[in-house]
């Protein structure tokens, strides 16, 4: 085969003549498509493949069980949701807001800009500590803030932080008590101006 040439809705996005072959498709929006590959050997002669379904979508940032696996959120908001019930505590890992939480739950967050970020976990269906750290060792970080209750109405917590712009943010959510676990509801907001 000489050249690879690649298809969707019938219009040409690519090509490659090298082997293995291979697509580089930019610009790409999420949603549906169907590809399809024409393959033209040195004679001339081609083969159209059979239409391959393709979606595109963004992946969706999640609670990690560990410090080092923690998932990413980027931007001004953001909405997730998960639970913590299998998640366990680390060796060497805080105690959030000098709780006795064995749950944790953890995110990673790099400041867009400079300004007040405030995070709560109103929604969640247990007892929650939220904590803010900066450092990229479990057993080393340093507390920025912490939350046990966002009032004394609520168990779920609610805090804010001056956040520096690039400065990247270890986020734990926990149960106020060692068998606190559930339904996590976490947000995240950032004005941005």
């Amino acid at each position: 085969v000489a050249v690879v040439e690649f298809y969707e809705g019938g219009n040409l996005i690519g090509s490659d003549s090298s082997s293995p072959f291979s697509l580089v498709w930019s610009n790409v929006a999420i949603g549906e498509y169907v590809l399809s590959a024409q393959a033209t050997d040195n004679r001339g002669a081609t083969r159209l493949s059979a239409p391959i379904n393709i979606t595109v979508g963004v992946a969706v940032p999640r609670f990690a069980d560990n410090f080092a696996s923690r998932g990413v959120i980027s931007g001004f908001t953001n909405f997730i949701t998960g639970a913590n019930t299998t998640y366990t505590r680390e060796p060497g890992e805080p105690r959030h807001d000098n709780r006795n939480g064995t749950h944790s739950a953890w995110l990673s967050w790099t400041a867009p800009l400079s300004g007040v970020c405030t995070i709560d976990t109103l929604g969640s269906s247990f007892d929650t500590v939220l904590a803010v750290y900066t450092g990229t060792v479990v057993s080393n970080l340093v507390r920025i803030a912490s939350n046990d209750d966002a009032n004394q109405d609520l168990t779920q917590s609610r805090l804010s932080f001056n956040a520096t712009n690039g400065l990247t943010y270890q986020i734990a959510v926990d149960g106020f008590a060692a068998n606190a676990f559930g339904s996590i509801v976490f947000h995240l907001n950032l004005p941005n101006p």
